[in-house]
């Protein structure tokens, strides 16, 4: 494990050490790229020819008309590029009008900066002309970090290390898959004239960063759509063999809430009738945290289905000398409830096929206390179950003391401690239901405990209720994390909407 969280941390770094020359590449090719800067009228302000216009500068100690020139990136306009350079540190006003008919009108009015080294920047749009470097290196930077993500994700899964690190790789690894499509597709639509990697300016660079939000919520909202719809149907399914009840009813809260959640950002999002230009900008930056939280929940949510469903189908080697068989409510009589009573076919089942493969047996753990309305503990019910089974009762270790899952696994652990010689590593399984085998993982980690889960099968209508139920007690579990993530992801976009719009 060591060695493993060694080789991440490694890549971790190569990353970005990467990402930090890709930076400072870029940085450079910024500077030198951005010693003049370039104003281009587009159409509606265009002129026949270059000789239509005039210029006025400020203070011409600061800034110089360097050049004007025609350029046809349209393929029929004549459209002017007035290119200025820096003589000294200092911000002055430059006034573009158009000579026509006798008259003299103002076509483009804006501040100039120039910077100490002769950066020339725009000062009223937040324009320069280096903007076009930053495109693609923005693109190979969350290819890397998609490929970083990718990768680890990948491994993890391959190394049965479910954890909730690995939610939070698939997450990113989802979002920046989601992003980088974003862009290219953005690339491939608007790159048919001479724009520079199709984009246009650096405010339109920030406009894609700022609004990708939405658009990745929209790219996915299909997926999101199909969940949202069958998590309601299994509901229905549910009640029907079931009954209603409150927990019966999470699923059809979930659909509901997620695409209510959804609707209200795209109305937010296309609801801008403010003329005032600061209430814009807290409208655009309100805007843009909305979506980029919006979008860290579903990329959890994604990656947690994701999760799950490889947690339930890792085959686990046939090497376990422990075992643990979690608890949930027994009968009133005593015996197993369906539930319960598969998770105990589930580990003898594993544990019969290890011994057919391998010679070895394994030691059973029933792990669970005794509820207020119970008779006998859930580890006794389970003992006396392994008995008829067929299991010698000095292979099972009874543990019933646990009243929850951590405790399920906390104190499984202590016993197999007990019974494991010092120096030796055991090897242990657990078996859960199927919906509860990720959190399974999640919880006997955070025990010190290296577990793999052995997954038991359920009733097909139950599962995908059970699972909205996991899923919002692993948010919960992890709120502050979440919080924590989220927050950052979203006052990060705000700051950039309220700056750039």
């Amino acid at each position: 494990m060591k060695k493993q969280e060694r080789e991440f941390k490694k890549r971790y770094f190569v990353l970005i050490i990467i990402l930090a020359v890709i930076f400072a590449v870029s940085a450079v090719a910024v500077y030198f790229n951005s010693q003049v800067y370039t104003e281009r009228l587009y159409p509606g302000e265009f002129f026949s020819s270059v000789s239509d216009y005039s210029v006025k500068i400020d203070n011409p100690d600061i800034v110089a008309l360097k050049s004007v020139k025609n350029t046809k990136p349209y393929g029929s306009f004549d459209l002017p590029n007035f290119t200025f350079e820096g003589r000294s540190s200092g911000e002055t006003t430059v006034s573009i009008y158009q000579n026509q008919d006798g008259k003299v009108n103002l076509k483009r009015d804006f501040r100039v900066l120039v910077l100490p080294g002769g950066f020339v920047f725009n000062s009223t749009a937040h324009e320069f002309n280096g903007y076009f470097v930053l495109f693609p290196s923005l693109l190979l930077s969350i290819f890397l970090v998609a490929v970083f993500f990718g990768r680890s994700f990948i491994e993890k899964q391959t190394k049965g290390e479910f954890s909730y690190s690995m939610v939070a790789l698939g997450g990113a690894w989802l979002y920046s898959i989601g992003i980088l499509l974003n862009l290219i597709l953005y690339w491939a639509i608007t790159s048919g004239n001479d724009r520079s990697f199709g984009i246009s300016s650096f405010n339109e660079l920030c406009s894609l960063l700022v609004y990708g939000g939405i658009m990745f919520a929209i790219i996915t909202f299909p997926i999101l759509l199909i969940l949202a719809v069958a998590v309601s149907l299994s509901n229905l399914w549910l009640i029907r063999h079931e009954g209603v009840h409150p927990v019966n009813l999470l699923g059809m809260i979930f659909g509901f809430t997620i695409i209510a959640a959804f609707a209200f950002i795209i109305v937010f999002s296309s609801s801008r009738f403010l003329s005032d230009p600061f209430e814009y900008k807290v409208y655009s930056a309100i805007d843009s945290a909305l979506q980029y939280a919006f979008c860290y929940l579903e990329c959890m949510l994604f990656s947690t289905i994701v999760c799950a469903v490889m947690a339930t189908r890792y085959k686990v080697p046939y090497s376990m000398d422990y075992i643990i068989i979690l608890g949930c409510a027994i009968r009133s009589d005593g015996t197993p409830t369906p539930i319960l009573r598969s998770r105990i076919d589930r580990a003898f089942e594993y544990e019969q096929a290890q011994f057919q493969a391998t010679g070895k047996h394994a030691c059973f753990i029933p792990s669970g206390g005794r509820g207020s309305d119970e008779i006998i503990s859930e580890a006794e019910s389970m003992k006396r179950c392994l008995l008829t089974l067929g299991v010698p009762e000095e292979r099972i270790l009874k543990e019933d003391k646990s009243v929850n899952t951590r405790q399920n696994m906390e104190y499984s652990k202590r016993i197999i401690n007990e019974n494991t010689n010092e120096g030796e590593e055991p090897a242990v399984a657990f078996s859960t239901t199927n919906y509860h085998v990720f959190r399974g993982y999640i919880l006997a980690k955070k025990n010190g405990l290296k577990a793999r889960g052995l997954s038991a099968k359920t009733k097909l209508y139950y599962y995908p209720n059970a699972f909205v139920r996991e899923f919002i007690g692993l948010l919960f579990e992890e709120r502050w994390r979440h919080l924590f993530y989220a927050g950052i992801t979203a006052l990060s976009f705000a700051v950039l909407a309220f700056i750039m719009m």
